[in-house]
Parts: structure tokens; C-alpha cells; sequence
């Protein structure tokens, strides 16, 4: 697959709003992804069109439009804009912290129909825009609308979860803190203990102790029941659960690590507001797909598998949905 074009637009006019530095991020992180190529205007050549219709035809011939907003908007930044809605293009638009904004900035961003990303400094930009563009792509693959390879596919997902990983502190050491607990499972106000068989779509299981770890057992009393109405804790916990009993199954080290990442994976769309619940189930079917190659072994049997089975159940699958 030839490398998709990613247009990159800011205001220029250091003089107003210096964005210099954030244009070179956004440049290396998009070359970075390796499947995506960056468009800036500095760095195109000279051409006999008009200024105005050099970029704005570029608009048109990207797949991507990446705008990096600071301290004020111009026209030809609003012409773009325009541009990629009217080609109707993707667009990925990334907001630096400032207590300076001018009104017509603040205007011009209250009536955009996209999520914007802020940010406060170089590195966290080129963070927010590999796990962006890497979002958009999967996006666009599962849309049929990018045609990937199956190992591109899965270098996006690596790369989305590394820099939610790496850049991202407060949830990472929240989540290296929580599965680090043995001492019991809080399961919050929503969640409960209840006795009767396992049947219906709510999925029970017993919280027994062993090795100094929590598991879940399918059983028919003292059950622990999570729905698709409890908290995002409850399950973001049992993702740090699920990580933990990885290291029982008897796997090679890469497949380990790619089952990791499919649970990152799926922490991450569970972290999201809303929760991305039929993203957080196609991580999971990664995961037992990744497991039952690698191993043979009938996944609903083992501890992580029966945490696997309680991820579903929260999302609002069963599993017979993942066809093993």
C-alpha cells in the first residue's frame, strides 16, 4: 500500500502565533507511523499555481487533514478547514493550552463538529497524534474504506497502546497500582454477590484466592456479578486481573506480549467517555483468538479466559460471539 497523505495545517505567521515547533512534531510523528507521509507547505516545491490553490487542491488530494490550533485562526487556516470538510476528509484537529485565545479562535473552534485534542507541550502532541492517526486508520480499515495488511494493522494497534502507555502517567501507574492489589477485589456500589445458577446473559463467577492472586470460577453460589450497567472501574480492574493471569498460560513470549497489548487495547476503549464497548470486545476476541493459536487450549477454561468471559458480559457479549 502506497503511504497515505497527511496534510498539516496551522497558522504560519510566527509573528502572531509561533507553531514552528509543533509543525516539526506533527511532521516526525506522521513519518514515524511508517504508513503515512506529512504535506506542510514549507516543504513543497515551487509551482506556477496560485498559492491559494496550491494548498487547497493539496486538501483535496490528502487522506488525512491535521489542524494544530494555538493562540488565533487566519483565513487561509479557515479556507482549509473548509477544504477538508467540503472533500470530506478526516480531520484531526490538536488545541495548545494558552490563557491568550482570541475570540475568533474560540468561535471558530465552539462550532467545529470534531473532537478536538489538546495539548501542553511538543512531546505530548506527538503522542496525541500517533494514537490519532494509528485510531484512524484501524477506524478506516474496519470500514473497509483503507485496505491494510493484518501486520500493519497490528503495528497501529502497538503503537496506539505504547504511547497511551508511555505518555499518558496518571492511568498508567493507576492501572500498574490496581493490579498490583491482591488483597480482594472491590467491585463497587453496583456490583454484586448473589447466590442461584449462572444462566441469563449476566455472567457469575466466585471469587476464590490462590497464589496470592484474585480469580474468577464459574459456580452456582456466592457469585459475583458484573453487568453491563456497572461502573468502568469495576472492569478496568478486571483488564489488570486479566494481564496478571497471562503469565499462567504457557505461551511463547511474543504471543504474551501481543495478548497484553489486546488488553491495553481494550482498556483503552473502555477508558474512553463513552466507553468504546464493541472496540473493548473486538480486543478481547484478539486476545482469545491470540491464545487459542498459540496454545490449543479451550480459552473459556482457563483463569483468564473465565476474566475474558466477565469483560463480555460487560459489553454485552457472550461468549459463542467470538466463534473459536
Amino acid at each position: 500500500m502506497s503511504e497515505l497523505l497527511v496534510f498539516i495545517s496551522s497558522m504560519m505567521d510566527a509573528r502572531k502565533d509561533d507553531l514552528s515547533e509543533e509543525r516539526e512534531v506533527a511532521k516526525r510523528a506522521i513519518k514515524s507511523i511508517g504508513l503515512t507521509t506529512p504535506w506542510r507547505f514549507e516543504d513543497s516545491p515551487a509551482s506556477s499555481q496560485r498559492v491559494d490553490y496550491a494548498y487547497l487542491n493539496k486538501v483535496a488530494e490528502a487522506d488525512i487533514f491535521l489542524l494544530i490550533l494555538a493562540i488565533g485562526i487566519t483565513g487561509p487556516v479557515r479556507m482549509e478547514y473548509d477544504a477538508a470538510i467540503n472533500a470530506e476528509k478526516p480531520k484531526l484537529v490538536f488545541l495548545k493550552q494558552t490563557d491568550n485565545r482570541t475570540p475568533e479562535l474560540q468561535s471558530f473552534i465552539d462550532s467545529i463538529d470534531v473532537k478536538w485534542k489538546e495539548f501542553s507541550n511538543a512531546k505530548e502532541l506527538e503522542a496525541e497524534i500517533i494514537s490519532a492517526i494509528s485510531e484512524e486508520l484501524i477506524n478506516a480499515h474496519r470500514q473497509q474504506k483503507v485496505d491494510l495488511a493484518p501486520q500493519d494493522v497490528e503495528k497501529l494497534q502497538d503503537l496506539r497502546i505504547d504511547v497511551k502507555i508511555h505518555h499518558e502517567s496518571p492511568t498508567s501507574d493507576r492501572g500498574i497500582a490496581t493490579s498490583r492489589q491482591s488483597a480482594g477485589v472491590n467491585l463497587g456500589a453496583e456490583a454484586q454477590i448473589r447466590g442461584g445458577n449462572v444462566a441469563g446473559r449476566d455472567q457469575h463467577f466466585t471469587n476464590i484466592r490462590k497464589a496470592g492472586r484474585d480469580y474468577y470460577e464459574a459456580h452456582d453460589s456466592s457469585q459475583i456479578n458484573i453487568t453491563q450497567g456497572s461502573p468502568v472501574e469495576d472492569v478496568l480492574k478486571l483488564f489488570d486481573d486479566m494481564k496478571a493471569a497471562i503469565d499462567e498460560l504457557d505461551m511463547p513470549p511474543h504471543d504474551r506480549k501481543r495478548v497484553q497489548y489486546s488488553i491495553d487495547g481494550a482498556k483503552i476503549e473502555a477508558e474512553n467517555d463513552p466507553p468504546n464497548k464493541n472496540a473493548v470486545a473486538e480486543r478481547l476476541k484478539e486476545a482469545a483468538n491470540i491464545i487459542k493459536n498459540a496454545t490449543n487450549l479451550a480459552v473459556e477454561t482457563t483463569s483468564f479466559g473465565k476474566l475474558l468471559i466477565k469483560g463480555l458480559a460487560w459489553v454485552g457479549k457472550t461468549f459463542g460471539w467470538l466463534a473459536l
